[in-house]
C-alpha cells in the first residue's frame, strides 16, 4: 500500500509539473509562421492576466511597430487582443487570438475586426523563441 501511494504521489506530482510547463511563460517571445511577435511581458499569477506587445510583420498596414496587448492565460488556454492603434498609426481595427500552449507551441484562431464592420478570420502558430 505505501509503494502504490509513492507511486501515485510521484504520478501526481510529474502530471502537475507537465501542466506548469504548458502555461505562458511570462515574460517569453512567440513568433508566428509570418514573422509577427508576441511579447508576453508581465502578468498577474493570480488572475492569468497579462500584459505585452505585438509586432505585425504582414501587409503594408500597422506593421513593423510594436502594439499594446492583452490577454487572459487559464492553464494551457490563451487568449489576447491586440487594439490596432498606437502612436504612429490608427487601423481602426483590433485581433483577437484564441488558442492552446501545448510545450513551446501555442495554436490559435483568431478574428480581426474592423470599425467599418468588416470581419476577418484566420489562424496563426506561434513557436516559442
Amino acid at each position: 500500500m505505501v509503494r502504490f501511494i509513492g507511486t501515485l504521489l510521484i504520478a501526481i506530482f510529474a502530471l502537475a509539473g507537465t501542466a506548469f510547463a504548458q502555461n505562458l511563460p511570462i515574460p517569453s517571445v512567440w513568433e508566428n509562421e509570418r514573422g509577427s511577435i508576441m511579447k508576453a511581458l508581465d502578468g498577474h499569477a493570480s488572475n492569468g492576466d497579462f500584459h505585452g506587445t505585438y509586432i505585425n510583420n504582414v501587409g503594408s498596414r500597422c506593421r513593423g511597430t510594436p502594439y499594446d496587448l492583452t490577454g487572459q492565460v487559464d492553464g494551457t488556454r490563451v487568449v489576447f487582443t491586440v487594439v490596432w492603434k498606437n502612436s504612429a498609426e490608427d487601423c481602426r481595427s483590433k485581433t483577437v487570438w484564441r488558442g492552446d500552449i501545448a510545450g513551446r507551441t501555442l495554436v490559435t484562431t483568431w478574428i480581426l475586426t474592423r470599425e467599418n464592420g468588416d470581419v476577418l478570420r484566420g489562424s496563426d502558430t506561434f513557436r516559442l523563441q
